[in-house]
């Protein structure tokens, strides 16, 4: 019978120790832990990658807003927005804690690279609300795409925003969309109003030597030829500009029955002020316009004066207002929150739509599948009909007309009343 040489049975001794024993029975089921979190049935062939969330961890997103700044306002308002659309499914989803990152960009470029490679570095996080401001949006949508992410802005409007996100290739990369409403979509929108509503003939334009206001005076006047009107003048007051007497003559000779406004203070209350005495003629302005400032500024010369601004109304959206004062007891001061929400929720149906989940409760998101679920989006949202297949979500008809009162002009009042919006022919 073979026997057990003193050396060998030392070693069998060593190896049975119960310390050692209960080690690999610790280790074993280490490694059934670790196959169970993983879940090998949950199988990334996303051409962005994956994000794979553990059971029972958060699904992580970023609210890049300004929470600083001057801009702090638009921010906070925007994060209530979000927070309300979280709440509606109690910080849920997929069984999942929703986690929000929140990113305070202060609507400086500088900032909003530094959280957008901070956020970019999380490989759990899956997608972003923001930014707030235009400019800082543009500077980070590269580092957005390059990260395999997805951002949806509820307040850059700024027109050529998409166009950061063409690849050399020229083709889009489904990384930025919005649901606010390009700004150029105002100047179309007031044309309409003009001609459509109140049936404007004649016009005439004074607009500054910004970017914005050009483009504002072009989308005003193409809208405004194409629905059969004839614009009578289009000049220039340049910012700061004190000596405008060239212009209102040509305005006031011209013969116009409006007067379309795309300037800000103090050069569009110059402009008012310098009309000739007695003659009615309509005005219409921007949202740049849009302030308790201008109207008590330039007094009664301003009573009826047309503007443009974004537009939420109707029995979802008043709902909405109720849940905000319960949670924040004031009435909300700008409407960039109505535009997070909706942007929180068509984030949130997109991920229901890609996930993968596991028989343990784990989830695998595809990043690319993400983008292009976004991309599907057909929602009926606070703002209305929300269809991205492009970068713009939102549709013209979220911009309203608006009509200062007596009210506003005393400081008695603000906002303004909704006076009209256009309709969504969109497809339903």
């Amino acid at each position: 019978m073979p026997t057990i040489s003193e050396g060998k049975a030392n070693q069998y001794k060593r190896l049975c120790r119960p310390g050692l024993a209960v080690g690999f029975l610790l280790f074993a089921v280490y490694c059934l832990l670790l196959t169970a979190c993983t879940d090998p049935d949950l199988v990334c062939n996303d051409t962005l990658g994956c994000v794979r969330i553990d059971a029972n961890d958060p699904i992580r997103l970023a609210a890049m807003v300004a929470l600083s700044g001057e801009g702090s306002y638009l921010g906070e308002d925007s994060l209530r927005g979000v927070e309300i659309a979280l709440a509606e499914r109690d910080h849920l989803l997929l069984g999942h804690p929703v986690e929000v990152v929140n990113m305070d960009t202060a609507c400086t470029v500088e900032k909003g690279r530094m959280a957008a490679i901070e956020v970019g570095a999380d490989p759990l996080l899956i997608g972003i609300i923001g930014d707030t401001c235009s400019a800082v949006t543009e500077a980070i949508i590269p580092v957005v795409n390059q990260a395999n992410l997805v951002m949806i802005s509820p307040s850059s409007t700024q027109p050529d925003l998409p166009q950061a996100d063409i690849s050399a290739e020229g083709e889009w990369q489904r990384s930025f969309f919005r649901t606010a409403p390009n700004s150029l979509w105002q100047g179309a929108v007031a044309a309409e109003f003009a001609v459509n509503e109140l049936g404007v003939a004649t016009a005439a334009i004074i607009h500054d030597d910004t970017e914005g206001s050009l483009a504002l005076q072009q989308a005003f006047a193409t809208t405004f030829t194409a629905l059969g009107g004839q614009i009578t003048f289009a000049g220039q007051v340049a910012t700061g500009q004190v000596d405008i007497q060239e212009a209102m003559m040509a305005v006031n000779t011209g013969g116009p029955e409006l007067l379309y406004l795309p300037l800000f203070e103090p050069e569009a209350n110059l402009v008012i002020n310098n009309l000739a005495e007695g003659r009615e003629l309509l005005l219409l302005g921007p949202d740049s316009l849009f302030l308790p400032s201008f109207a008590e500024s330039t007094g009664m010369a301003v009573e009826g004066m047309a503007l443009t601004n974004m537009a939420v109304a109707g029995a979802a959206y008043e709902e909405f207002l109720s849940q905000w004062l319960v949670l924040y007891g004031e009435d909300p001061v700008v409407p960039f929150h109505a535009y997070a929400y909706d942007a929180t929720v068509i984030l949130l149906n997109a991920i229901e739509v890609v996930v993968q989940e596991g028989r343990n409760g784990s989830l695998l998101i595809g990043r690319q599948a993400l983008r292009e679920a976004v991309e599907r989006t057909r929602l009926d949202g606070l703002t209305g009909r929300l269809v991205c297949e492009t970068a713009e979500c939102a549709s013209p008809a979220t911009i309203g007309i608006y009509q200062l009162t007596a009210a506003e002009i005393s400081g008695e009042g603000w906002p303004p009343p909704l006076l009209w919006r256009p309709t969504d022919g969109r497809q339903q």
